[in-house]
């Protein structure tokens, strides 16, 4: 054992050539003038370029063009600051033109009268971060965009506390609250069909169901109330939980059904307390309505008679 190390010992730069060689860490080193005098074996897999490619080259060289000048600026404002080590995330291209965004840790070495020698990092591929947030952020736009765009009535609802987090432009319309007073608002100064320990339940199993509908009764700034169908979904925003709903108006819809309805039944009540026996027949002939006097005179129950040819009668 005391021979291995003393061999180690006398040979520190073929054990440190060794480990920069087997690690999967990237690690590289730059001159004063900012040229390649380190790059390990990590560093020429994820590049495709090898050290004697890399020996004497431009730090910039791995760069984009359109991005030297921000770079330069982001290194030279880097390289002014007294602390000795700092943290940049670095955009390199590869030699087959694939982009990789690596995260270095870069220290300074100085020589013996107290200049800057090298500047070494060692750096970790975030690519694959980067692009999930990009793309995190990108979704996020796009739902912004159509949230703030769209002419249908919307809001974002936190589960826990019924909060309003969020409203669009349609939904201040819709309510007749400016934008600000609706984000103070809870869930159920709106809704007035349910107190807010039942609303508050509703919230809470809303939030593990992909799609919710709630049909429900909300009461306008004026004092109005509509008759609204509530679309519910939870979805993440800012990675934060919380309930997207869509609101319908469909209180002219409601109306039309009630009227409807009594229309129909007061039509049933009309023909059934008629003395005379009717029966109703659809465009092929077959009996869709009939009242008592006819199953009477005819002696067949309304089962009987719906359904069945008008020519039974004849």
């Amino acid at each position: 054992r005391r021979y291995i190390t003393g061999k180690l010992v006398q040979r520190p730069g073929d054990l440190m050539n060794a480990f920069l060689d087997s690690s999967t860490t990237l690690f590289c080193a730059v001159d004063s003038r900012g040229e390649y005098v380190v790059f390990n074996k990590a560093c020429e897999r994820i590049t495709g370029y090898s050290y004697e490619e890399m020996s004497g080259r431009s730090f910039f060289t791995l760069f984009q063009p359109a991005d030297h000048d921000r770079l330069k600026q982001q290194w030279n404002t880097r390289a002014d600051r007294t602390a000795d080590s700092g943290e940049l995330e670095l955009p390199w291209v590869a030699k087959d033109g694939s982009i990789h965004h690596i995260r270095w840790f870069f220290t300074r070495f100085y020589d013996a009268l107290g200049n800057i020698e090298f500047h070494a990092g060692i750096g970790h591929d975030v690519t694959e971060k980067v692009r999930t947030e990009t793309a995190l952020r990108e979704s996020e736009e796009r739902f912004s965009a159509v949230f703030a765009g769209t002419s249908a009535v919307m809001f974002l609802t936190d589960p826990r506390d019924g909060r309003i987090v969020d409203a669009n432009p349609a939904a201040a319309a819709f309510y007749g609250y400016p934008l600000e007073r609706l984000r103070q608002m809870l869930v159920w100064d709106l809704n007035i069909s349910v107190d807010s320990k039942v609303a508050l339940e509703r919230l809470a199993q809303a939030q593990h169901k992909p799609v919710n509908l709630f049909q429900v009764k909300h009461r306008l700034a004026s004092g109005e109330v509509r008759d609204v169908e509530v679309y519910s979904c939870p979805i993440k925003v800012d990675q934060r939980l919380v309930l997207h709903s869509i609101v319908h108006d469909v209180t002219e819809r409601m109306r039309a059904e009630t009227a409807l309805q009594r229309s129909e039944e007061r039509f049933r009540s009309l023909i059934e307390h008629a003395t005379e026996a009717i029966c109703i027949a659809n465009e092929e002939g077959r009996n869709i309505e009939a009242n008592s006097r006819a199953c009477e005179m005819f002696g067949y129950s309304r089962e009987e008679l719906l359904g069945r040819p008008v020519e039974m009668l004849v």
